[in-house]
């Protein structure tokens, strides 16, 4: 029986599996006359045992396996994570050039202020050397 499923899932499957038969063993302590408990019991004790032996017949009749999977939604983060760092970068960029020429902005108003007039106008005064 070759392994479907991956560490996670397997450990998945155990967690919750085992959470589904605690859950529907109370329950049918609690309500004797009622099917739900029993079950919730056997089909988490089916996942209990294919987090044991890593092996999911479903997956094995459709062809896949978890780990595919995993591997598959690893390389979408990857490829998410990527977009936004791109996307950071240009933004970066385009705020840096908005507070540069703010800063030219307020250092030319700064100036103007000080002097009456801007540095620009004092430079067309001077004669060429």
């Amino acid at each position: 029986m070759k392994k479907n499923v991956n560490t996670i899932d397997a450990y998945m499957r155990l967690m919750f599996g085992l959470t589904g038969v605690a859950w529907g063993t109370s329950e049918m302590i609690r309500r004797p006359h009622s099917n739900t408990g029993f079950f919730v019991t056997m089909a988490s004790a089916m996942k209990v045992a294919e987090g044991v032996t890593r092996y999911c017949p479903m997956l094995a009749m459709f062809g896949k396996d978890s780990a595919g999977v995993a591997d598959e939604v690893e390389g979408m983060v990857d490829r998410s994570r990527q977009q936004v760092d791109r996307t950071m970068n240009k933004t970066s960029r385009g705020a840096r050039k908005m507070m540069n020429k703010a800063k030219k902005e307020i250092d030319m108003d700064m100036i103007e202020q000080m002097y009456g007039h801007s540095q620009d106008d004092e430079d067309d005064d001077r004669p060429y050397n």
